[in-house]
């Protein structure tokens, strides 16, 4: 790889990792590890890391639009990151303005879909004028939030590579398909040892 690559991270979060979590993704518990020794790999080289993270209100409409039981409301536990998946960065609501030298933030959410926030778009437009023009993912959930911020990358035109070891969905017939989907949308499906074995660090 020779393109400069990003890192998004999306909702390491106690309700959807912990299995005790309020909507807990089935075998997210194992990732854990696995995202504690990308985010070490990742600093060295010094990429940038944004994460996402939902945080609902106590009466949210997406919990009866979708039906999903209440999680990640704001300031609770159920919204913290995992200790192996914190970053030291702010986090952004939706109005925020982009700091200037943040190599780690993460983007405040309100919908299963990283996009819906306008943050999102600024924020990597303006990495983008950095030089970082690619962007790994991981986290969870492989068949909603992973699928959504990808799905968007690619409607961008950003070259995405998904770590499929960094990854757990709701279903496996739900991680599956979102897979074949994210293919099918130009996504490189590739694993952490291969992604940073072929790292550029930004300038």
């Amino acid at each position: 790889m020779t393109t400069t690559i990003g890192l998004l991270l999306i909702d390491p979060q106690n309700d959807f990792v912990r299995a005790d979590g309020a909507l807990s993704v089935p075998g997210a518990e194992a990732l854990r590890p696995v995202w504690a020794q990308l985010l070490s790999a990742a600093r060295r080289v010094d990429m940038a890391i944004v994460g996402s993270a939902d945080a609902h209100a106590p009466d949210d409409s997406e919990f009866t639009v979708y039906g999903f039981p209440s999680h990640c409301v704001a300031g609770t536990l159920g919204a913290a990151y995992v200790a192996e998946a914190e970053l030291a960065g702010p986090l952004l609501g939706f109005d925020a303005a982009i700091p200037s030298d943040a190599r780690e933030l993460v983007i405040a959410k309100q919908s299963f879909d990283v996009w819906d926030s306008p943050l999102t778009e600024r924020l990597l437009a303006d990495y983008q004028t950095k030089g970082i023009d690619a962007w790994a993912v991981a986290g969870v959930a492989t068949d909603y939030c992973v699928k959504a911020a990808v799905l968007g990358l690619r409607a961008r035109n950003y070259p995405v590579y998904l770590l499929t070891d960094a990854i757990e969905g709701v279903t496996q017939a739900g991680a599956a398909a979102a897979l074949a989907q994210m293919a099918d949308a130009g996504a490189t499906l590739t694993s952490t040892t291969e992604l940073l074995s072929g790292l550029t660090q930004p300038a």
